[in-house]
């Protein structure tokens, strides 16, 4: 009798297990933090987050910081839906800057902003990546100088870079 409960019970916790990793389509989860709901830092595997998270994927408003190998670091500061970026939204990496409007990972349109506002945007980025950046990473660098331009999301630069924020 112990032995069938014993089988029963390390099913469940197998299964338990698998549930979460089968949900995890969305560009952005985290399966350790499946069963945590509310604010806080989650690493991701080239990144990581701070924000609202709701069963191991960002969902409301946050930060999220990842390497990518075309562009480097990419930060994208606004509203989660599901682990994909929804909502109003800015995007930022050392080829420009996007902000816009996004639902369930799909880019539906392009802001204008002054440069002022981008770097502005570029500053808090920066602040934020320092604050919660994982002991001995990298956090987001760019050259000392750099001017942060807005990129059109229809040139092939943008739609590259978006591309990237809709997987």
């Amino acid at each position: 009798m112990k032995r069938k409960v014993l089988l029963l019970f390390i099913s469940l916790a197998v299964l338990l297990f698998l549930v979460p990793v089968s949900k995890a389509n969305a560009q952005l989860y985290n399966p350790y933090y499946s069963m945590y709901y509310g604010y806080g830092y989650m690493p991701l595997a080239t990144g990581y987050y701070v924000g609202q998270i709701y069963g191991g994927f960002p969902h409301g408003t946050g930060y999220v910081y990842y390497y990518d190998m075309n562009f480097g670091w990419i930060a994208y500061q606004g509203g989660f839906y599901g682990g994909v970026a929804h909502g109003n939204g800015q995007c930022i990496c050392s080829a420009g800057y996007i902000a816009g409007v996004w639902d369930r990972g799909n880019f539906v349109r392009q802001i204008n902003v002054s440069q002022t506002q981008i770097q502005q945007s570029y500053n808090d980025i920066m602040r934020q990546s320092q604050a919660y950046a994982p002991h001995n990473s990298n956090t987001i660098t760019l050259p000392p100088g750099t001017e942060i331009e807005q990129i059109s999301s229809s040139s092939e630069l943008g739609s590259k870079l978006l591309g990237k924020m809709s997987k």
